[in-house]
């Protein structure tokens, strides 16, 4: 299950070499529920700010690190949600589906209008959710 996940690593990073990685003010990062946190829309350099630190600042890591790429199988179905202007970009969801797809994996993807941000829209896809863990893929 993926509420807006970090999918798009590799190819991203390859068509945004000049967009500058800016944390902007996350002071109070790990304080906040993530429902509040960048609900705002498209933030491309917080997005690589946000990546590169998840690669501990390593770009060499971002082929190992796409999910797309371990794709088998044997991976077992995924829902998929995110919001289409967040700051998770969606290229990732259609990376993931098309992977899931090659390889004949059950998805269920759900995109919303908006900015919201994982959290921001559970209520939302809370519906699809229960359908989706109770084995009712959509």
């Amino acid at each position: 299950m993926s509420l807006s996940g970090i999918f798009d690593i590799e190819a991203w990073l390859a068509a945004h070499p000049t967009v500058i990685p800016n944390a902007g003010d996350t002071s109070d990062f790990n304080q906040r529920a993530s429902a509040t946190i960048n609900q705002d829309g498209a933030n491309d350099a917080f997005y690589k700010w946000f990546v590169l630190n998840y690669l501990a600042d390593d770009p060499t890591m971002a082929h190992n690190a796409t999910p797309a790429y371990h794709v088998t199988t044997t991976t077992g179905p995924l829902f998929l949600a995110n919001s289409l202007h967040e700051f998770v970009p969606t290229s990732g969801m259609m990376q993931m589906a098309a992977a899931l797809t090659a390889k004949r994996v059950p998805f269920t993807m759900q995109l919303l209008t908006g900015t919201r941000h994982a959290k921001g829209y559970l209520d939302d896809v809370w519906p699809a959710m229960l359908l989706w863990l109770n084995g009712q893929f959509q």
